[in-house]
């Protein structure tokens, strides 16, 4: 899993560390976490797994739309 980053900057309350899969994965977590309406650890766990593929990121509209509407 060489393409696996730890990001100091995304510690939690609990000191747990978030793992993003790439920059892009990242990214798109921390910009669809802005649009949703609530920011409860299920939004947060279904933005994160929807941005792992890149497959998803591209087609989020397809999966989700609109998705600030739906969350």
């Amino acid at each position: 899993m060489n393409n696996i980053t730890l990001r100091a900057g995304a510690q939690s309350v609990n000191n747990i560390y978030m793992v993003f899969a790439n920059k892009e994965h990242e990214k798109f977590y921390y910009e669809k976490l802005e649009q949703v309406r609530y920011q409860d650890c299920y939004h947060k766990v279904l933005i994160y797994i929807l941005g792992i593929s890149e497959d998803t990121r591209n087609h989020k509209r397809d999966a989700v739309t609109p998705f600030p509407a739906r969350c």
